[in-house]
């Protein structure tokens, strides 16, 4: 198996002019169509960053079928999703495609726009051609009286409350960018046609570093995420810091806010997603973020979710993010063959028994050899390489007379060398032509016609690997995560008729640890409920005495 950018499966590849086209397979399953651009000077990165901004622009409507835009040093590709069959049809409204392909130079024919359910067409293609296009024409700006301006504010989708030595900050913000917006709109005019470089604004305070792009000609867009890092500090932006734009096109600035400012959200349970694109559509929804993605082997049906931390039904932070663990399905056994050439039949196939090959064992007999008869010359099993002893299926080439029921049909050739085929080709009567296919298993890999096939003389089509790939093999992600505040709830109904007495509550953890957590005065016909607040992990066990006595069963809670 090949992998692009160590994670698209590649399926096919071909030359798409100077550049390169990839049909790929994503690792949630998900089919994608790759352009890989072999940028090789600063003006065409500077296209393509040009190019990416349309692409962006589009995906941020839902115009795009985009599955992946990257653009780092050595790596500027596009992962499009595989494009439904059929033009757009003509009835259908492409207008909002039009304006913002405009804005950035580029046209409806130079884009692939597809028909995408029922009344919406997305675009599955646009072209690049490694050059920045014409400069559209910008209209003259119309200046608002700032009198007349909405005030603006940053935007925090699900802010609940803001504390009043926020509220402050939060206006000095808003100030600042009225205060900035005039600048903007003069400097878009006299500076329309120069390229702009985003300095360095990670770790800066917001404020000033909406300042500095007022100043260089760029509008800002912010967002607030929640974070344990100090009120206001960008924490990230988009596009990155370095790129180039254009005077007036926006940057998206993302900058911390404490956690309990944000409305709580209640976690949904993942067990029931066919892919994980599907499940961070599904968070996204539920204003969440999907987080990391662990794999291991296990016993259940490969690509089943088998945990999610925070965990279902639980609420946390509105934009915190959610870690899940996917089976990998069953690992199986593993072994490796030794170098089986050299040795005779016997031994051969006494050490691949003892490795673990419990399948039939198959063997090709190589007339004209120079090996004494009987000794393994080949084998299609490259030795030293893991490999599962319920599906593997040994096959050796000895040296010896052929078979005769064996030379009745076609032999099988599939695993051998190309050296090794033409030998046994010869003592056929058969030639053959080779193809090259590089991202197959080592070997010859495929044949036509298929072995055992009634052809005494004539010619067999072989699939050789040549530049043989090794098989990655996957590491489990695992994060060891830092304990969290719970609120552990507890409740009891006290019965009529019990004289007013002493109430004590202990709380006693997962490992053995007793704490007092409540001591009050009750009588009958009371509820005694409440929260502890804790960091340990696991259920925890409350009990309740009335005057030194046990009151009721012990009480398990694991929020």
């Amino acid at each position: 198996m090949s992998l692009l950018d160590g994670k698209y499966e590649i399926i096919s590849q071909r030359p798409l002019g100077e550049h390169s086209l990839f049909e790929a397979t994503a690792a949630d399953g998900t089919t994608v169509r790759i352009i890989w651009y072999d940028l090789q000077t600063p003006d065409q990165e500077a296209a393509f960053e040009h190019y990416r901004q349309a692409l962006r622009a589009l995906r941020r409507e839902n115009l795009a079928a985009i599955y992946e835009l990257v653009s780092r040093p050595g790596a500027h590709y596009v992962a499009w999703h595989a494009a439904p069959v059929g033009k757009a049809a003509p009835w259908q409204n492409n207008e909002a495609v039009a304006k913002i392909l405009q804005e950035h130079g580029y046209s409806l024919q130079e884009a692939d726009i597809r028909a995408d359910g029922v009344r919406h067409s997305k675009v599955y293609g646009l072209a690049f051609e490694g050059k920045l296009p014409p400069q559209p024409t910008v209209a003259q700006a119309k200046v608002i009286p700032q009198e007349k301006q909405a005030p603006q504010k940053i935007a925090a989708s699900g802010l609940e409350r803001i504390p009043d030595n926020l509220l402050g900050w939060l206006l000095g913000f808003t100030l600042l960018l009225t205060s900035t917006g005039l600048l903007l709109v003069s400097f878009i005019q006299s500076s329309n046609d120069l390229l702009l470089t985003i300095p360095e604004l990670l770790g800066q305070n917001v404020n000033t570093a909406a300042d500095k792009l007022y100043r260089l000609g760029l509008a800002v867009e912010t967002e607030a995420l929640p974070s344990d890092k100090p009120i206001g500090e960008v924490i990230d932006l988009d596009p990155d810091e370095g790129s180039q734009l254009r005077p007036g096109r926006s940057v998206r600035l993302r900058y911390a806010m404490p956690p309990g400012q944000f409305a709580s959200v209640k976690v949904p349970s993942l067990q029931n997603y066919a892919s994980v694109e599907e499940l961070r559509r599904e968070l996204e929804q539920a204003g969440l973020r999907l987080g990391r993605v662990a794999r291991v082997y296990a016993n259940v049906p490969q690509g089943s979710i088998m945990a999610q931390s925070p965990p279902a039904n639980s609420f946390v932070a509105q934009g915190s993010s959610v870690d899940i663990l996917l089976s990998e399905g069953p690992q199986g056994n593993l072994t490796f063959l030794p170098d089986l050439r050299g040795l005779q039949r016997e031994d051969a196939i006494f050490l691949a028994r003892v490795a673990g090959i419990r399948t039939p064992i198959e063997e090709e007999r190589l007339v004209n050899s120079k090996e004494k008869p009987g000794t393994v010359i080949g084998q299609n099993i490259s030795p030293y390489i893991p490999i599962r002893t319920e599906t593997a299926t040994l096959r050796l080439v000895i040296a010896g007379e052929a078979d005769l029921e064996v030379r009745a049909g076609v032999p099988n050739f599939t695993g051998m060398s190309q050296e090794e085929a033409q030998n046994i080709a010869q003592n056929y009567d058969l030639d053959f032509e080779i193809i090259s296919e590089p991202n197959l298993p080592e070997g010859i890999v495929l044949q036509n016609p298929v072995p055992g096939t009634t052809q005494r003389s004539g010619t067999v089509l072989l699939t050789l690997n040549v530049h043989p790939v090794a098989l990655p093999i996957p590491v489990p992600d695992i994060e060891v995560r830092r304990p969290r505040l719970r609120r552990v709830p507890y409740r009891w109904f006290i019965e009529p008729g019990i004289p007013e007495t002493i109430a004590e509550v202990s709380a006693t953890t997962l490992e053995g640890q007793t704490t007092l957590v409540r001591r009050s005065r009750v009588r009958g016909g009371e509820i005694i409920e409440g929260e502890w607040l804790t960091i340990e992990p696991g259920p925890i066990t409350f009990t309740l005495t009335l005057g030194g006595q046990a009151y009721s069963e012990p009480l398990r809670v694991n929020p």
